[in-house]
């Protein structure tokens, strides 16, 4: 698999606000849960009832990737990147890429940076861990950004 270093303006644009809103967010509880709920309302008038209370926010989009990984000697491996680690923004151990019968497997880790392009829906290629003196082109694609 050849990869073209080049980038086009739409994508070097979503990376830069991708980069930007994950520099921004600072750090976060790591809940998914659903949004923070609004305030009360206003103090009872003489004689009125109080105001109701906001609706909590929903539970954002939930990510999807999927995974190809090149086959190289007759092989392939199957690799499974969770959504809710794009989401979060990093992987807790490297990601498996699993034996398959092949007899053997190998890794994969993310950078902060390819967990942005994801996070942005761009592709992202990465190479596998060394096994048996290879490795594997991994090309990672996520949807339902945001």
């Amino acid at each position: 698999m050849a990869t073209d270093s080049t980038i086009d303006r739409k994508t070097f644009l979503t990376s830069v606000l991708a980069w930007a809103a994950l520099s921004l967010s600072g750090c976060s509880d790591g809940g998914a849960g659903g949004g923070t709920g609004g305030a009360g309302g206003g103090a009872a008038g003489q004689g009125g009832a109080g105001g109701a209370g906001a609706a909590g926010g929903d539970g954002g989009t939930t990510i999807m990737c999927t995974s190809v990984v090149e086959m190289v000697l007759n092989h392939t491996h199957p690799l499974t990147v969770p959504g809710s680690d794009v989401e979060r923004g990093y992987q807790d151990t490297p990601y498996l890429l699993e034996d398959g019968g092949t007899g053997h497997t190998h890794t994969l880790t993310l950078s902060g940076y390819d967990f942005a392009y994801l996070q942005a829906g761009v592709t992202r290629s990465v190479e596998s861990s060394t096994t048996l003196d290879h490795t594997h082109p991994c090309d990672v694609t996520c949807t339902g950004n945001g």
